[in-house]
């Protein structure tokens, strides 16, 4: 018996701005995607032109970099966008989350563990937004002469993340209404976390936990409270922030190669249908639900990353022999990607392609699109 993710279906107005929106992984129907590129292009640059990028520039000045430097390594940075943009260009065929199209490539059992990674990374980025947040505010509190106690800092958080909660609550049309009336201004920091808590919302649905999208939205919502409570009252904190974002490079760079790869390999196309069964019976299921070619190209990809990784944490020399043998380079992201990439081509290709085949079949013998 085939086993889905059953799709919620909409009402009008599940799909309007300031109304609860229903759907999650699952299919999004041709006439609910009613969003132009204007307000997309207004969503991201509401969340996107923030005032992070000052803070960002304001840290790496004090690992020694002049004004123009920390302002080229944040473009150069930013250049990475575009193969973010890449990798969102599944989604009009797919009519799902980019962790549901990732079902292809792992396998629906397999994808769950990638999933959880996401979510790990989400949560982290969401924590970091809300610690920013509640920082201003007590630094504006202060810089108007009152106290800033342990109270103030407890009602603080609460008050943030009670915000916070309310846009990715709603969905995504109420934020596509909200940011983009927000560029440049200094509440972009919820905005840039509202992506990020919608993103994990949705990805706690992928791992396969059975919510609906706005329970997990709550779900995440809690617990960020709580590690935030902890990162303003214990100041070790910022530390084990800093080794976080070090380690997402290590599993983000494989995984991006490998869904890459994945989809150039079946032709540039899916059955929206098929990634939405995930019993034994779905096209993308694979053996045990696993696809192992790309387990075993995600773990060489991260070895590899880890390999060249520059840490801001005490690792020994075996752990990243790259790095130490170029005077402390961070070659990371080049040899994750290139090794995961490489080796999901070599050990997947001829199982993919053989679905692309069956996926070419199923669309001329006309299988529904979701």
């Amino acid at each position: 018996m085939a086993t889905t993710d059953a799709a919620v279906p909409s009402t009008p107005q599940s799909i309007e701005p300031f109304h609860i929106e229903q759907h999650g992984i699952d299919f999004i129907p041709e006439n609910e995607r009613w969003a132009k590129p204007y307000d997309l292009f207004g969503l991201w640059a509401g969340a996107s032109l923030q005032v992070e990028y000052f803070i960002y520039g304001a840290i790496l000045m004090t690992f020694g970099f002049t004004f123009a430097q920390a302002v080229s390594i944040i473009v150069i940075g930013n250049i990475s966008y575009f193969l973010l943009g890449i990798c969102s260009l599944q989604g009009p065929d797919a009519g799902t989350t980019v962790f549901g199209i990732n079902r292809a490539a792992y396998g629906p059992n397999g994808s769950r563990a990638i999933a959880t990674l996401n979510w790990l990374t989400m949560v982290g980025f969401e924590i970091e937004g809300l610690i920013l947040i509640v920082g201003a505010a007590l630094v504006l509190t202060m810089k108007a002469g009152f106290g800033v106690g342990d109270p103030a800092k407890a009602v603080y958080i609460l008050l943030v993340v009670a915000i916070q909660f309310v846009l990715p609550f709603l969905g995504h049309a109420t934020m596509v209404k909200v940011l983009r009336g927000l560029i440049f201004a200094i509440v972009q920091l919820f905005a840039i976390n509202s992506l990020d808590l919608y993103s994990s919302g949705v990805t706690l649905q992928a791992i396969g936990l059975r919510v609906k999208r706005y329970q997990a939205v709550a779900i995440d919502s809690v617990l960020c409270l709580g590690v935030t409570y902890w990162a303003v009252f214990d100041s070790t904190f910022t530390h084990f922030l800093t080794d976080f974002v070090d380690l997402v490079i290590i599993w983000i760079a494989p995984w991006m190669a490998i869904y890459l790869v994945d989809w150039a390999l079946r032709r540039f196309r899916y059955v929206a249908a098929e990634l939405q069964r995930t019993g034994r019976d779905g096209l993308y299921r694979r053996r045990g639900g696993v696809y192992w070619p790309a387990i075993v190209a995600q773990v060489l990809g991260m070895m590899a990353a880890m390999s060249a990784l520059f840490t801001s944490f005490s690792v020994p020399d075996w752990a990243h022999p790259v790095t130490v043998h170029t005077g402390g380079a961070d070659f990371s992201i080049f040899l994750g990607v290139a090794v995961a990439g490489l080796v999901y081509f070599l050990l997947g290709k001829k199982g993919v392609r053989s679905q692309a085949d069956a996926q070419d079949r199923l669309l001329a013998n006309g299988a529904p699109p979701g």
